[in-house]
């Protein structure tokens, strides 16, 4: 302990031990000093004790962006958060839960957003809060916990990433939700794991129809390929203009992730006769099905000849 020791306050001496003690004796109401604390002092640990005792919501804020020890930063941003989520959710005061919704955007923490999202006693708030929600996950917990349809398919609007639409549709027991993430999934590897293992059982078949669509579609484009040329030149463009539709409309089904879609009102047929059938028939009068959505692929009928 130097000299100047005893001309010091406590919480402002050398011994690390003596400005910690001297900080845990402070009260919530000594603003200033906690602020000066949590703002200068040296030792993580000393800060951290002002932190946990500061309730001015804009000094946390402001120790949220500047402190430098990670944990610090992340407890000033906690204790923020917890104060505007509690003053956005109440009802006494509009231009107080404004303010504090205000704050929470600008700190960024969705998590928070989220609880104001669901919480908020003002409409009107709940959805500025969920409009400001970006994070993947925070926008996934957004859908699973609104009561709004309006809101929960909005999130949804939002939420673009493959691992979380894969984890709500496989997660959820709420039909409509998992049916809704699943139709923003596209790729065979990902509509397997969602038919294998979907909580919901409308899900895991809408995941295994839709597998079952590719795969007739697949061979139904074998099929045509394999046909080759008729030796009839206006059938052949025929085929031709038919085969490039088939490939638009594919294309079409993997960009399902970005469009809504529709289900298929008539039932597939078989894929096992496809190709037997293609082979069998009179190439004059042709007509398959492709089974991406129940569109008709090709149908061609040749003029009967005299």
């Amino acid at each position: 302990m130097g000299l100047a020791d005893f001309f010091r306050p406590k919480y402002r001496h050398s011994d690390v031990k003596v400005r910690l003690e001297a900080v845990r004796a402070l009260t919530s109401d000594e603003v200033d000093i906690l602020a000066t604390v949590a703002k200068s002092d040296k030792d993580p640990g000393v800060r951290r004790v002002a932190i946990e005792k500061l309730e001015r919501v804009d000094l946390l804020a402001e120790l949220a962006g500047s402190e430098s020890d990670r944990g610090n930063r992340d407890l000033a941003g906690a204790r923020a958060a917890g104060l505007w989520v509690s003053s956005a959710c109440q009802d006494d005061d509009p231009t107080l839960a404004a303010d504090a919704l205000a704050g929470l955007i600008k700190l960024g923490d969705d998590d928070a957003l989220v609880e104001v999202a669901t919480r908020a006693a003002d409409q009107a708030l709940r959805k500025r809060a969920a409009d400001a929600v970006r994070d993947p996950r925070a926008l996934v917990d957004l859908a699973k916990q609104s009561n709004s349809p309006e809101v929960r398919q909005a999130a949804l609007g939002r939420l673009d990433d493959t691992d979380a639409l894969r984890g709500l549709a496989i997660d959820t027991s709420v039909k409509e939700l998992g049916l809704a993430a699943l139709d923003k999934l596209a790729g065979e590897e990902l509509l397997e794991q969602v038919a294998q293992k979907a909580k919901a059982k409308a899900v895991r078949q809408r995941a295994r129809k839709r597998l079952d669509e590719l795969a007739a579609a697949q061979l139904a484009e074998v099929a045509w390929r394999e046909l080759g040329d008729t030796g009839e030149p206006t059938l052949d463009e025929r085929f031709g203009r038919a085969v490039a539709r088939f490939h638009a409309r594919k294309d079409a089904a993997a960009r399902a992730a970005h469009e809504p879609r529709r289900e298929a009102e008539d039932r597939r047929e078989p894929v096992a006769p496809v190709r037997a059938r293609v082979r069998e028939r009179d190439p004059d009068d042709v007509d398959i099905i492709n089974p991406v959505h129940g569109l008709s692929l090709i149908h061609i009928s040749e003029p009967t000849r005299p």
